[in-house]
């Protein structure tokens, strides 16, 4: 009896051996994935962080370019608005100057007809119907024109064929002292570039301000 009381606490001892390696093996895997758990998780907060960042620039740009757009916009809104300005202007002053081309071609045409013959053809008279009066000028004057319209806020937004036609086109006018040249609010049509001494602005009639050579004024 004292044989198998022997045996039998031999076989607990045994089996109490086992169950605590396995427990010890299961508690260490536990703690090893506990750990790649921790790992995982700080690399995922990483990649949100860095995915946060690429979002918050992305969402800047975007806002940026839109900012961009709307200035750009605005921007063309406001360049219509001008040319839509200078065409009120400018066609006026085309008119002028085919009206005084049109004056001088009938007046070579009358020319003509006295003398009783025409060395001029047919095709001839039709392109000049479609050309502009130019007055030669020197060139101190054309570059004091191209400047006064570079200068001139409306004017500037034309085109270098349009500004060069212009400045072949204009033609002097010699005006006496104290002669008043343009009054201001009046509606006109013509373009005035003030190339010899100093022209005073009257308000009122009363001096206010003058104007320097290479000024334009417009009206």
């Amino acid at each position: 009896m004292q044989e198998n009381q022997t045996e039998k606490c031999l076989k607990i001892s045994v089996e109490n051996d086992s169950f605590e390696d396995t427990f010890e093996a299961k508690l260490r895997y536990l703690e090893e994935l506990v750990v790649y758990l921790k790992n995982a998780l700080k690399a995922k907060e990483k990649t949100l962080i860095e995915c946060q960042e690429r979002n918050r620039f992305f969402s800047q740009s975007i806002a940026r370019l839109q900012q961009e757009c709307h200035a750009k916009d605005a921007l063309v809104i406001e360049l219509q608005n001008e040319i839509d300005k200078f065409r009120q202007i400018v066609k006026p002053l085309t008119q002028v100057f085919w009206q005084q081309h049109q004056s001088q071609l009938t007046y070579k045409c009358r020319r003509v007809k006295r003398l009783g013959c025409s060395a001029e053809p047919l095709i001839n008279l039709q392109e000049a119907e479609i050309r502009l009066l130019r007055t030669h000028k020197s060139l101190k004057s054309r570059d004091l024109i191209k400047s006064a319209i570079l200068d001139n806020d409306f004017m500037k937004n034309l085109d270098i064929a349009q500004i060069q036609e212009i400045v072949d086109c204009m033609y002097p006018v010699k005006y006496a002292a104290k002669s008043l040249i343009i009054k201001e609010g009046d509606v006109g049509s013509i373009v005035y570039v003030m190339e010899d001494f100093i022209h005073f602005i009257l308000s009122s009639f009363a001096p206010c301000s003058s104007l320097a050579p290479l000024q334009a004024c417009q009206f």
